[in-house]
Formats: C-alpha cells, structure tokens, sequence
C-alpha cells in the first residue's frame, strides 16, 4: 500500500475497493458499481465513466465495513485527455474508516472510527 501526504484531511492511502455510487438527486438517476483510487477517512477518489456535479448527494454503498454511507462530490477530473474514465473526488459526511484499511496511518487515529 503506497501512502500519499494529504495535508487538509490525513494521509491519502492507495487502494482499489469495489463499491457502488448512487445518485440521491432525483433529478440525476444513476448507480454504478466502480472502484476507490484513492481514500483516507474523509472520503475517496473513484473511478467512474462519467462526471458528476460537484455538490451532488450520493449514496456509497457494499463497502468492506458492510456499511453504506452519504457523501457529496467534491471534484471531478478526466483521468486522461483520451480516456473515458473520471476521478470523481468525495466527501464523506461522516468520517471513519469505511475501507477497512489497516494498518492505519497514524493521523487516522484522529478521526472517529467508523
């Protein structure tokens, strides 16, 4: 597990866990299975095959806690100028361990345990 330095929400983890994102704006209906790039206790970056507005309310849901969560999209970023794939950045509304990552890294300590 390679570890990246996040300075606003503790230390970024690499890791690719399953899971489904779905929209919770009735406007917006969608529900996809995809997989976390990135993830520390406030959210996680996936990788989806579109783009989402950010400040739009998803349910994440079948994460290895067994647990399903909100969270709103915080960012959106084309993975390349030739692919098909996003990096959509979200925020948990409550932080905690979702990934079941372990060992933590020691700034995840901070955080409410999920």
């Amino acid at each position: 597990m390679t570890e990246l330095v996040q300075r606003r929400h503790g230390t970024r983890v690499r890791a690719q866990i399953p899971l489904r994102v779905s929209s919770l704006d009735p406007t917006t209906r969608f529900s996809e299975r995809c997989h976390t790039l990135l993830v520390n206790p406030y959210g996680c970056g996936v990788r989806l095959p579109r783009s989402l507005k950010p400040g739009m309310r998803v349910r994440v849901e079948e994460l290895p806690s067994g647990k399903t969560a909100t969270a709103t999209v915080a960012s959106n970023l084309r993975i390349s100028e030739e692919g098909k794939y996003w990096l959509v950045g979200l925020g948990l509304d409550t932080p905690g361990n979702l990934w079941c990552i372990s060992p933590t890294p020691p700034d995840w300590n901070s955080t409410n345990s999920v």
